[in-house]
């Protein structure tokens, strides 16, 4: 049997500059072998990231972090408001913490920061620290330590700003004879700056379909459209409506956008579209649900209903 090798690390605190120089250092071990290690210690001086971090750092992903596993050396990133009173060296921080603690800000991937990051005027190469796809370490990121302060208050304005509520109160109207309109509202928080637009998931189904698996596919595969169209031509903007194929085939899913001036603004901000030009073309039963948009990410998509060929919604068990 292998044992595996274990890995220490020494923790030097509170040194000063007159502490540089050659220093040696004495390992014993267990069965009374020693190691002699001469290395030269360079005091550098007091980290400026502890410094120039903004005082108004509110996110605190510490439970993320603890279940996730990140090392106690770069915890306190996960809840920078106290990082002044804790030790903090990023350098120590290996690619696991990075990933980690990235998969945490940005719940797996659902929030993105690069606008953020981008209107701070950081440089392409920290881009990898303003999302959930980091790779590995590169030599260049190590100029991205002293971007920190900025990449993290841009995770504490979207801590504040976003996600928004997810859209509530879904229901179908009748306007006129046989045309319907299907409505929903979202509360505006007032710490929201960036109204957001919307997207109508509606999901043709199978008898017996599981709705809830239907309905968490059908968000995967919209998210991985939707980065495919941004890529193309940018963000999608106002209100979506996708049309998901029957059974989620490997055919595209067909997106339907819906023009401005064809929403109607109801009572109590309610937002309406109209849906009969889709569900009369064929006597089946459609799973529908709600996201909100803006420029930091997605919401948790609102409750799913199911909309029977009368037009009747059932809430999606």
């Amino acid at each position: 049997m292998i044992i595996p090798k274990k890995a220490y690390s020494l923790l030097l605190r509170n040194l000063s500059l007159e502490d540089s120089g050659k220093y040696g250092c004495q390992l014993w071990t267990q069965n009374g072998g020693q190691q002699q290690l001469d290395f030269k210690l360079d005091v550098l001086g007091d980290s400026a990231l502890k410094l120039n971090f903004p005082a108004n750092l509110t996110y605190d992903h510490t439970e993320c972090c603890i279940e996730k596993g990140v090392s106690p050396l770069c915890r306190p990133m996960c809840r920078p408001r106290n990082i002044g009173e804790e030790f903090f060296d990023p350098t120590s921080c290996q690619v696991d913490d990075y990933k980690k603690f990235l998969n945490c800000v940005t719940n797996g991937g659902k929030r993105d920061y690069l606008p953020c990051c981008r209107k701070k005027a950081l440089p392409p190469f920290c881009f990898d620290f303003c999302g959930n796809n980091f790779q590995k370490l590169e030599k260049s990121h190590r100029l991205c330590l002293y971007y920190l302060p900025e990449i993290f208050d841009c995770f504490s304005q979207q801590y504040a700003l976003f996600p928004p509520p997810a859209p509530r109160n879904l229901q179908m109207k009748e306007v006129g004879s046989g045309n319907r309109r299907f409505c929903f509202t979202i509360e505006n928080p007032k710490n929201t700056l960036k109204i957001p637009s919307f997207v109508v998931h509606l999901q043709e189904m199978n008898v017996g379909t599981d709705t809830m698996n239907s309905r968490d596919a059908a968000v995967e595969e919209f998210r991985k459209l939707r980065k495919r169209s941004e890529n193309k031509s940018g963000q999608l903007y106002g209100v979506t409506l996708i049309k998901e194929l029957r059974g989620g085939g490997k055919k595209p899913v067909l997106i339907t956008k819906i023009i401005a001036s064809s929403n109607e603004r109801g009572i109590n901000s309610e937002i309406c579209i109209p849906l009969e030009s889709i569900t009369n073309k064929s006597k089946s039963t459609y799973l529908v649900y709600v996201e909100a948009i803006n420029d930091y990410g997605t919401s948790e998509p609102s409750k799913s209903f199911l909309i029977t060929e009368d037009g009747v919604m059932h809430p999606a068990k």
